[in-house]
């Protein structure tokens, strides 16, 4: 057994969606096939915000690095829906991966705090500009976080703070490559990362976007 020292953890809080391909959920608004409502007036394809393609990454990671599985954990607490628990059954998985219910916020930051990566699944779709509340929790624990998704406004503003690690979710092999690659350099992962808090404020505090854009309108006059 891997000692407290080499084990690599990766902690998420929040609501998780159980996914299951073949298996469709639809939107009480929305005809679309694996599509759900977000908290706005609009739909995106949602299937990657679920805990499946962490879990079929953290199953191959396994089989493919046996002796490195013992120094990966990876916590998940919240609102999970009991399909991602089942899955972790049933992918063997169990070891690595520990599915806790809800804690407050003080208890839920502690816990992220505590991890060595965070983990953000993000939907895929035509709508890049969609941003959860969730990151800035996270830029300000100044934690890498691990990003299941494809390019969009929310990995380019991690990105930027110099703490986003994007993997495609549809890409099993690549994402047990990545854990394997992180496992191994765990001994590098600093701590805190510190963010450039002066460039993240003066391109994405709201007050300066909406500066910015006051600056466009007067240009085109």
């Amino acid at each position: 057994m891997a000692t407290a020292d080499f084990i690599l953890r990766i902690g998420y809080a929040g609501t998780l969606m159980a996914y299951t391909p073949g298996q469709e959920r639809r939107s009480a608004f929305s005809k679309i096939k694996d599509w759900f409502w977000t908290y706005r007036i609009a739909s995106a394809n949602q299937h990657t915000r679920s805990g499946y393609f962490l879990l079929k990454g953290v199953q191959a990671f396994k089989e493919k690095f046996p002796e490195l599985a013992s120094q990966l954990q990876i916590q998940l607490w919240g609102m999970i829906e009991p399909g991602n628990l089942e899955q972790v059954k049933a992918f063997g998985i169990s070891d690595i991966v520990q599915i806790s219910g809800y804690f407050n916020k003080a208890e839920s930051n502690a816990k992220l705090a505590a991890c060595d990566l965070l983990f953000l699944p993000l939907e895929t779709g035509e709508d890049p500009i969609y941003i959860p509340s969730k990151i800035f929790d996270y830029i300000k624990l100044e934690k890498p976080v691990l990003i299941l998704g494809h390019p969009s406004d929310c990995t380019h503003i991690l990105q930027r703070a110099g703490l986003g690690i994007l993997a495609d979710p549809y890409d099993v092999a690549a994402i047990a490559d990545l854990l394997a690659e992180l496992v191994r350099n765990k001994a590098q992962l600093p701590e805190k990362h510190v963010v450039d808090w002066a460039y993240m404020e003066e391109n994405f505090h709201f007050k300066n976007l909406s500066q910015k854009l006051v600056n466009i309108f007067e240009e085109l006059k």
